[in-house]
């Protein structure tokens, strides 16, 4: 996923190109707000509310089963 813009909320798509396998739910891998690449950390993703996506990120989303 990446935000070229301002920080944005991102709901779960129910998409099937976007929606997690079945049983599985999004973890993000890597972030480009990590501070190891001087970004500022970002807000773990919440599986029951809107996802914060900082602005001008990228981050590697991967299925993991709960």
């Amino acid at each position: 996923v990446v935000n070229l813009g301002e920080e944005t909320p991102l709901h779960a798509a129910s998409e099937p190109l976007t929606a997690p396998p079945p049983g599985a739910q999004w973890r993000e891998r890597w972030s480009s707000e990590d501070p190891r690449y001087g970004g500022s950390g970002a807000a773990p993703l919440a599986d029951d509310a809107p996802w914060r996506l900082p602005a001008e990120c990228a981050l590697l989303l991967a299925p993991d089963t709960p």
